[in-house]
């Protein structure tokens, strides 16, 4: 299961706990040190805190929604006291970019843009292996493993392996 794309049935938040789970497996096995997770709310990333507590991973949250940020100040608070960074995103792809990567899912455009907004604040370094979980709505369908090819253009990132998304 590990070396296939899961593909959902469906798009949205039924598939966030499989999502979440298909990124620590991978993490486990493959070493990767470093996620990043979109989360409107808070709620997916307290579940990620959650799931990946035990996997000594940095976990970077960014906050999406078309403000930056919508997460409470408690969620947010509750986040940073687990260790976890947390990241408005204030810096969204343009819209030609973002129309194309809506052909293959909403939460593949989102785990762009927040791959974007970490790789901005010097979070992720120059050919660093890093997993993206987004979804599309609220919740998380969507798995990547991008690489950050120059550290001096922050839109030049690879696709090393999707994990999961839906397939419609």
């Amino acid at each position: 299961m590990l070396d296939n794309i899961m593909y959902f049935e469906s798009p949205g938040k039924t598939n966030t706990m499989e999502a979440l789970l298909i990124a620590k497996n991978y993490l486990i096995k493959y070493n990767v040190r470093k996620i990043i997770i979109a989360s409107t709310t808070g709620a997916t990333a307290l579940l990620a805190a959650d799931i990946l507590h035990e996997s000594a991973v940095d976990i970077i949250v960014v906050g999406l929604d078309s403000y930056g940020w919508s997460q409470d100040e408690e969620k947010r608070q509750e986040l940073i006291k687990l260790g976890i960074k947390t990241l408005p995103c204030n810096r969204y792809l343009n819209v030609e970019v973002a129309n194309a990567l809506r052909c293959f899912s909403q939460g593949i455009k989102v785990a762009f843009e927040i791959a974007l907004m970490a790789n901005y604040e010097n979070l992720i370094l120059e050919n660093e292996e890093v997993l993206v979980v987004a979804g599309s709505g609220l919740g998380s369908d969507t798995v990547l493993l991008l690489k950050c090819i120059n550290k001096n253009n922050i839109t030049e990132f690879v696709v090393s392996k999707i994990l999961c998304l839906p397939s419609c």
